[in-house]
């Protein structure tokens, strides 16, 4: 996609042969997504530090909307209820890190419902911290953490803002899971008691009955394979 912005000096856009140009790519992720540009008539004074300084500002916000719009997406998109909780932490990881304005000094720590998934630590003093906690029913069940070396320019507004979005993701999906296994829980507890309740009434021999029942009762239960009933 390639963005555009011709502005003339009477603020119309510009019908003579510009000549004269400002232009600022937008690069996110190392991928060249478009360009910002500032288009002059030839016979309009041009190339104002200022306005140059102006350009690759807007251009470096766009850069970072982008990329924070392009995380959350990804993030939205790779998160389903059918992951455990160790891939949805990396699915996080995998697309938040790009997204940080210092990926490279960046460590990401997730802590949910007494997990912990982390980056590789890095060896310099992790002092610096930017943090949203994670919560279910008011009750605060993990957190989602950013920490960058000492050296390193920090808090910057844009960041929080996205560890906070990433952190409500993950509350959505955390109910989102919680309720999707309790009502699978609960389905497979009533096909439980309608198995049993129709095969019995079909069979005649005391050890068929209880037969039916076990097999049964172990599809039912939260372990199967480890389970025993007599």
């Amino acid at each position: 996609h390639e963005l555009h912005s011709k502005i003339s000096s009477d603020n119309k856009p510009c019908e003579q042969g510009p000549t004269h140009e400002l232009c600022s790519n937008i690069i996110v992720n190392n991928v060249l997504c478009g360009h910002l540009r500032v288009l002059y008539p030839e016979d309009r004074q041009f190339l104002l530090p200022e306005e140059r300084e102006l350009i690759d500002a807007i251009a470096g916000d766009l850069e970072r909307w982008l990329k924070e719009v392009n995380c959350l997406y990804e993030i939205r998109r790779g998160i389903g209820l059918e992951l455990p909780l160790d891939d949805v932490c990396q699915q996080v990881l995998k697309h938040l890190i790009p997204a940080l304005q210092f990926p490279e000094a960046a460590t990401v720590v997730i802590g949910l419902d007494d997990r912990r998934v982390a980056t590789a630590p890095h060896h310099q003093g992790l002092t610096h911290e930017i943090h949203a906690e994670i919560s279910e029913d008011s009750k605060v069940v993990g957190q989602l953490r950013v920490f960058y070396p000492l050296d390193m320019p920090f808090l910057l507004p844009e960041e929080q803002r996205l560890i906070g979005a990433i952190a409500i993701e993950l509350e959505k999906w955390f109910e989102a899971k919680k309720i999707n296994e309790t009502l699978r829980k609960r389905l497979e507890e009533i096909s439980c008691l309608y198995e049993i309740r129709r095969t019995v009434g079909l069979e005649l021999s005391l050890d068929s009955v209880c037969n039916q029942i076990v097999r049964h009762l172990l599809a039912a239960m939260r372990f199967p394979e480890i389970a025993t009933a007599r």
